[in-house]
């Protein structure tokens, strides 16, 4: 299964570095990661490490203090975390977030089973929008079996489209 989220968040706590966090199943894998603040994109790349530390630009920011203590603890791996640095945030920057991931189904008495794991504290959404609003959720399900059956226990999902064993779902913008 193929999960696609995007969501958008207002940087409100001053300028400074900030860090994508998202909780995934460990058997998960990311095919995209991707950032963006006004015209500047992030996103993930896979390269040989001594090219990746060559992909770090020191610039200065004069809004920005150049502190590297945020970062602590990202060498170390989290089977079940995808984390993404992103600095020089300024006071007020609209984020926008899209992270694909594959994640294989296992079956459960004869039933597949999957987990967005999605939780976002209020204070991260923006002002004056729903949740659906600032979080859009899609899955491509392909089983091989016919007349699939799917529900959704933590968030409301639709289907899009349906043809013998491929499901598409994405989020209920009407809830």
């Amino acid at each position: 299964m193929f999960v696609t989220f995007r969501s958008v968040f207002l940087n409100d706590k001053g300028p400074g570095n900030r860090m994508l966090v998202v909780p995934m199943n460990d058997r998960a894998t990311v095919m995209k990661g991707e950032i963006r603040i006004g015209t500047r994109l992030v996103e993930t790349m896979v390269v040989p490490s001594q090219a990746a530390k060559n992909l770090v630009v020191k610039k200065k920011s004069k809004n920005v203090r150049d502190d590297d203590s945020w970062t602590q603890g990202f060498g170390r791996y989290f089977p079940t975390i995808f984390r993404m640095p992103i600095k020089r945030v300024l006071d007020g920057d609209e984020i926008m977030v899209e992270v694909t991931y594959f994640e294989p189904l296992l079956s459960i008495h004869g039933e597949y089973r999957c987990q967005v794991p999605v939780r976002i504290p209020s204070q991260m959404l923006l002002p004056d929008r729903k949740l659906q609003e600032t979080l859009q959720i899609s899955c491509h399900i392909n089983v091989a079996t016919e007349n699939c059956r799917w529900g959704s226990a933590s968030y409301p999902l639709v289907t899009v489209s349906q043809e013998g064993h491929r499901i598409s779902l994405e989020s209920d913008a009407t809830q």
